[in-house]
């Protein structure tokens, strides 16, 4: 069937060809032929060719073409950098999300993109956006509170309301995310009890668990268990060469 699909396909893109040598102006018919290019695998020449029109006549149905096929080829990429690179263009294609109401989720992954690369002050822009005109998702309310807290100059107390909100609304599934970013967020604030709390359960559930023991590894230390923070220290396995070092870069 495979094989068949992709014969229809080179098939359809034959005729759009024809059709478009008759009439370039046709959008429509442009906007299909690229699509019949994108199925035969000729991704590339597809995205070459709207890009193309686009420097032509830039409307917003030809945006949306483009849009959608980065949209159906991120399905299948898995290399990082091509695929921030996509995300980055559907960004600059709908950066209003006036054209295609799945430009939001690019701008989340983009975010999320920038956030591993530690660029916290664009990807706070990216998450802010990708909320925009919209309730703030649960995800994007921890993921602005996550970024506040790293920004040098962040408002904790900002990040902690949003904490608090993404807490408050998140089921089992993601608490321990949730509850970690809160509990490192207390912890900056030297609110230990409560940092506490958040932490070991976070540093049982989170899927990323380094930086909530670490965070965790501190709190102990400030509230006298010595023993379990040199522990909790060892098991973060963080580039800092000693806990003092850690504890260093919070409240005392």
């Amino acid at each position: 069937q495979g094989s068949k699909f992709l014969d229809e396909m080179r098939y359809a893109s034959d005729l759009y060809e024809k059709q478009i040598n008759a009439n370039p102006s046709d959008d429509a018919v442009y906007v299909n032929w690229t699509r019949s290019l994108f199925h035969c695998g000729l991704v590339d020449k597809a995205e070459t060719l709207l890009i193309a029109r686009m420097k032509k006549d830039d409307n917003p149905f030809l945006r949306n073409a483009l849009i959608q096929a980065y949209l159906a080829h991120l399905k299948f990429v898995g290399d990082f950098q091509r695929r921030k690179e996509m995300l980055q263009q559907i960004c600059e294609l709908d950066p209003d999300l006036k054209i295609n109401p799945h430009t939001r989720k690019a701008f989340f992954e983009l975010a999320n993109h920038l956030v591993q690369e530690n660029r916290f002050e664009e990807a706070r822009a990216y998450y802010l956006i990708s909320a925009k005109k919209i309730e703030f998702p649960i995800s994007v309310k921890n993921n602005l509170a996550w970024v506040e807290l790293m920004r040098p100059n962040g408002n904790l107390q900002e990040a902690l309301k949003l904490a608090d909100e993404a807490v408050a609304g998140s089921q089992a599934k993601v608490a321990g995310e949730v509850f970690g970013t809160r509990g490192q967020i207390h912890a900056k604030l030297g609110n230990w009890d409560l940092a506490l709390v958040d932490l070991e359960k976070a540093s049982m559930d989170a899927v990323e668990k380094s930086p909530s023991r670490l965070a965790l590894a501190v709190v102990y230390r400030r509230l006298g268990k010595n023993k379990k923070a040199e522990q909790m220290f060892i098991l973060a396995q963080s580039s800092f060469q000693s806990l003092d070092e850690l504890s260093n870069t919070y409240p005392q």
